[in-house]
């Protein structure tokens, strides 16, 4: 089962998530053919946005984009309130990159914008530059000058399971900060920096963070279940073919026999013959 497991540290204002996809993982990579390498950076944006998604306390959905201007052009990676993560990569066909650290390549010195999109409120986009080594530390950089909220992470990915953890130092009073131990913060640094990729993707959540964590108090609530999910629906192509001017749409219906809406993330299809598009133009 993919989860997402979240800790905090007791007496402490430590806490971070760490999560694992295999299952949903494996559905969206499966949908396409990509090479190895954007694959698997596919695989840590999707662990990435999870673990970004926990921060938010919102109900909607948030999305990771990576704009690149090479062969692969964008990829993204989306996570619902509910736990439904998706995931999609756009390239050239002659895109061939075998390690993550290529991928990366591809798109570094791009941008990388978090898209936060709630029910109800405002939506909002951040910036990130993509001027670090690799995905985890941008999304470090981000936290730590943006959101003034230190911030370490660390993102793996396998031809089978992508895994992440994450680990934040939340905002303290001046009160709390005195009595924090000065040693706690470089100290959990150090033992992220033991942490290994095979881990990452091989133990349970559970077992690595109490592995990492073995000398604090660790709490863990009950972990959040993580599945593929697509917002692709019926409704929302009947709204998007609505914005069409009706003789276009009755060109393509008479020229193809119907109007075809595929989503990319999930490959559904959805079909209006003639009848379908004559009620929607009534209903409009």
């Amino acid at each position: 089962m993919d989860i997402r497991q979240r800790y905090f540290l007791e007496n402490t204002p430590v806490r971070g998530e760490c999560v694992q996809l295999t299952q949903s993982y494996q559905h969206i990579i499966g949908l396409r053919t990509y090479p190895l390498g954007v694959q698997l950076l596919l695989g840590e944006m999707l662990a990435a946005i999870c673990l970004l998604a926990s921060t938010l306390k919102i109900q909607g959905r948030v999305s990771l984009q990576a704009q690149g201007s090479g062969a692969l052009k964008w990829a993204m990676a989306e996570c619902t309130d509910q736990g439904e993560v998706r995931g999609l990569a756009h390239l050239a066909d002659d895109c061939q990159v075998d390690t993550v650290a290529e991928a990366f390549d591809l798109i570094s010195g791009g941008v990388l914008f978090v898209n936060i999109e709630p029910t109800q409120g405002s939506r909002y986009q951040g910036i990130i530059a993509l001027d670090q080594p690799n995905l985890s530390a941008c999304l470090a950089s981000y936290f730590d000058y943006s959101a003034q909220i230190p911030t370490l992470m660390s993102l793996t990915s396998n031809t089978t399971t992508a895994a992440g953890l994450l680990m934040q130092l939340l905002p303290m009073t001046d009160d709390e900060r005195q009595s924090l131990d000065t040693d706690l913060w470089p100290r959990l640094q150090a033992l992220m920096m033991t942490l290994k990729p095979i881990e990452l993707t091989s133990l349970e959540p559970q077992e690595v963070i109490y592995r990492l964590f073995h000398e604090e108090t660790v709490i863990a609530p009950a972990p959040d279940s993580m599945a593929f999910g697509c917002t692709c629906s019926s409704e929302r192509c009947s709204e998007a073919l609505m914005q069409v001017p009706r003789e276009e749409l009755l060109a393509i219906v008479h020229s193809e026999g119907a109007v075809n809406m595929d989503c990319q993330f999930c490959n559904s299809i959805y079909r209006y013959a003639l009848a379908d598009i004559e009620l929607l133009l009534a209903d409009d």
